[in-house]
């Protein structure tokens, strides 16, 4: 093996020294920056390479555990979702049922978390706190294990090490909101090499959709894909599962009077189009009329400058399209609507996608934006005290708004072309 010269060296003392200097450091999000693009564009032997993945894989490791550290000997709120998700459970059999939070001692009641109505059915009898941290730790080594599997493809690898440390991540791991059990059977559903889904399939995304809404629209999507698949006696088949789902829940929230999720707040650790309409409407006193025509204004823009790139993303997804036919209604139900940004991390395996095949441009924005979705856990410091954040503010929408006619404009075309491939395959075949 060739020996490392200066200038190697140097650039591994450097990366090591900024990684050390993270751990230390509050507003963590610049260096990361700096680190990723030292790694990325470094001109390092191939040995030094793995080293570095191994060092970054090893820091991600240390940043959490050293967080989790933190938050308990300072005794604040950890994994707070978690505990009054499974609390909620516990008063189904104990109605009267009180718990203390780990570390902060809030005390949670018999109170409705607005989620759907199997909520209100399941039964928990174990350990909250022990529970909690199980599930913890079991997502955070699952999460590693993933990301090891792209050790070697470094145009996974580095998007994963900055996804992985963006606010959205930090926040999920912060909060472990429930839907952590989303996030692994979305990459159970990226897995799967088929597009063959049977009654096992639909009924726990039925029981999924009956505890937090937004997984009805997977079966929106394999509806979808079954009439393009002109697979229609399927299609009808998952539809009615699609009309109970929706009938259960109508039930449930509108002639029950149940309280539905409404996660919205002014200090910008939500996103998605719904929640800009209120944002603004709240801080400036816009008609949501005028802003619709404005939302419209942009989007028809950015679809005409960019629609030829478009085309050519549609074109090479690396065999995935019947996946992202799939999941493309739970991207639009998440961006469209008002979500807290631990939300967004679900999205990972469908932005994987789109950033394998973007070009150097966009998979920087993409980057950029996942760092500015949580701007509260970006700054750490209120949002309005300057120009600086305003700036942000603004980059951080403008971004949003492109991904979204981006990917709006893909499915689309990725129909068309699904429509087109069939079309020329009944040809082939009668001919």
């Amino acid at each position: 093996m060739k020996v490392l010269n200066i200038k190697e060296i140097s650039i591994v003392f450097l990366e090591l020294l900024f990684l050390y200097s993270t751990l230390f450091f509050e507003y963590y999000l610049t260096i990361i920056v700096a680190i990723y693009f030292t790694f990325k564009y470094g001109v390092l032997k191939q040995t030094v390479k793995i080293f570095q993945k191994y060092i970054i894989y090893i820091f991600v490791i240390i940043f959490y555990s050293k967080y989790f550290y933190q938050k308990q000997t300072s005794n604040q709120s950890i994994f707070w979702d978690m505990q009054i998700f499974l609390n909620k459970l516990k008063c189904n059999d104990e109605i009267d049922f009180v718990y203390k939070t780990e570390y902060s001692k809030n005390l949670l009641n018999c109170e409705s978390i607005n989620f759907g109505p199997l909520s209100e059915i399941l039964v928990f009898k174990s350990n909250i706190w022990v529970t909690t941290l199980v599930v913890a730790f079991f997502f955070f080594f699952m999460v590693l294990i993933y990301w090891f599997k792209y050790i070697e493809n470094q145009k996974i690898y580095y998007f994963l090490f900055v996804y992985f440390l963006s606010p959205p991540s930090l926040m999920l791991f912060e909060s472990l909101n429930p839907d952590i059990i989303y996030l692994i059977f979305f990459w159970t559903l990226y897995q799967k090499k088929t597009s063959n889904y049977g009654i096992v399939w639909v009924l726990v995304i039925t029981i999924l959709t009956q505890l937090k809404i937004y997984t009805v629209g997977i079966l929106a999507g394999i509806i979808l894909l079954n009439i393009l698949n002109l697979n229609i006696k399927q299609a009808v088949y998952n539809f009615i599962f699609l009309l109970i789902n929706i009938l259960i829940l109508f039930n449930h929230f509108i002639f029950q009077e149940r309280d539905y999720p409404t996660p919205f707040n002014n200090t910008f650790q939500t996103f998605g189009i719904i929640n800009d309409f209120q944002l603004a409407n709240n801080r400036f006193g816009l008609n949501y009329f005028y802003l619709l025509i404005v939302l419209v204004f942009i989007l028809s823009i950015l679809i005409n400058l960019y629609l030829k790139e478009f085309h050519n993303m549609s074109k090479n997804f690396n065999n995935r399209e019947d996946f992202l036919i799939i999941f493309y209604p739970v991207v639009f139900i998440i961006l469209s609507f008002t979500n807290f940004a631990y939300k967004y991390t679900v999205l990972i395996f469908f932005l994987i996608l789109f950033y394998e095949n973007f070009s150097k441009f966009n998979k920087v924005l993409l980057l950029i934006m996942n760092a500015l979705i949580s701007l509260e856990y970006f700054f750490g410091f209120e949002i309005y005290e300057t120009t600086f954040t305003i700036f942000f503010i603004f980059i951080s929408k403008v971004l949003f708004y492109y991904f979204y006619t981006f990917f709006l404009m893909t499915f689309l075309l990725l129909i068309k072309n699904k429509i087109i491939m069939k079309n020329l395959i009944k040809k082939f075949n009668f001919q």
